[in-house]
């Protein structure tokens, strides 16, 4: 029984991470997609005032969006802790 917890408990941090890190993707891909739309706005205003284009290099806003996993394993366990204080608390 012991280690029907541990396999759980393991297979849940590495869900959760999964999922932060799919989150991650998809904020850093929509982030890409914004910049490259306004670029491309930005260049076709530049092209009717006769201006060269700009590159992306040149305007683009770096987009970092994470948990760093050192984070988001304190978090974790704060979030333990604050289940087994609510757990003792219920008790009495």
């Amino acid at each position: 029984m012991f280690g029907q917890t541990d396999m759980t408990s393991a297979t849940d941090t590495l869900s959760t991470s999964t999922d932060w890190n799919q989150i991650n993707q998809v904020i850093q891909s929509l982030g890409t997609a914004l910049t490259t739309y306004q670029l491309a706005q930005i260049n076709l205003s530049r092209a009717k005032q006769g201006l060269p284009p700009i590159t992306g290099a040149q305007v683009a806003p770096t987009v970092n969006v994470g948990v760093a996993p050192q984070t988001l394993t304190w978090l974790l366990v704060g979030g333990v802790a604050l289940v087994a204080v609510l757990a003792m608390g219920r008790k009495r």
